[in-house]
């Protein structure tokens, strides 16, 4: 701006109009997020909540 502020855009989380790209670096932000205030209380590493994830999903 002008004045020196910053304008900030709101973007779409539709994960279809997202590319692969954009979809992950949401998904890092929210896992980061999610693992500093709630997950690391619960699980000894990021990698044991992944596999929580997945086998919930039914990938595993």
């Amino acid at each position: 701006m002008p004045n020196g502020s910053i304008l900030r855009e709101a973007k779409s989380i539709r994960f279809a109009k997202m590319d692969d790209v954009e979809f992950s670096e949401l998904y890092q932000a929210s896992f980061g997020v999610l693992w500093n205030s709630i997950l690391n209380s619960y699980f000894e590493g990021e990698q044991e909540v992944e596999l929580a994830v997945n086998r919930l999903l039914g990938y595993l």
